[in-house]
């Protein structure tokens, strides 16, 4: 069985390995993370349990048993949600998922960019966090389309195993773009929770701008 590499694939074939480098590199990353925040949610079961000993020892009227509630209290939700944060914080994060505005999955994409304001909401993104949005939705229409590219004409038009193999190369590539693309899927996800929290009046910077003008597919 063999896979012809498209014509529009061999005219530019520099510019095309330098494309498939750069957007590998969000997936290698990416998956990395999963990695590191599976072995971190072993370790707060362990952190959680070690705290439940801990207060058996200690008066329940003392400064060090409110001490320890309040960790056992924060740990829960961090268990719970996978998000790291302060007592503060987290305070604020089960407040925006008591409103019935975003799911509980969903909270831990955009965690990073809200932060407690007094009783309001602040969004803070940076230039950073908006050159990661576009490198992630750039990143990931060009997977998406070399998948298409290198894989559809075989489903399509081969028989076979050779069919098989073009489903197989548009599976891989959808995949890799999905994982490079999370970040631009978080973004869409920030607007939509800064949307609700303008409309319930939560927000204490409502004209904060989470992406550059020029963008306009990210404002669709």
């Amino acid at each position: 069985m063999e896979i012809t590499i498209p014509e529009i694939i061999k005219e530019h074939t520099l510019m095309y390995g330098i494309g498939v480098t750069i957007a590998l590199i969000g997936v290698a990353i990416k998956t990395i993370k999963g990695l590191f925040e599976l072995y971190e949610e072993l370790v707060i079961r362990r952190y959680l349990n070690r705290l439940g000993e801990l207060s058996k020892g200690v008066n329940t009227d003392s400064t060090a048993s409110k001490y320890i509630n309040i960790l056992k209290e924060n740990e829960v939700f961090r268990l719970a949600s996978g998000i790291t944060a302060s007592p503060e914080k987290s305070v604020m994060l089960m407040d925006v998922y008591l409103l019935g505005i975003i799911s509980n999955s969903d909270l831990k994409r955009v965690s990073l960019y809200l932060k407690p304001d007094n009783n309001l909401i602040k969004i803070k993104v940076s230039y950073i966090d908006k050159i990661l949005f576009t490198y992630s939705y750039i990143s990931g229409m060009f997977l998406f389309l070399s998948g298409m590219i290198m894989g559809f004409p075989y489903f399509i038009t081969e028989p076979g195993s050779r069919s098989f193999a073009g489903l197989i190369i548009m599976i891989v590539f959808f995949f890799m773009g999905m994982v490079v693309s999370r970040d631009y899927r978080s973004f869409r996800i920030l607007k939509g929770v800064k949307e609700k929290l303008i409309e319930k009046e939560k927000i204490s910077n409502p004209d904060k701008s989470i992406q550059w003008g020029f963008t306009r597919w990210f404002r669709r």
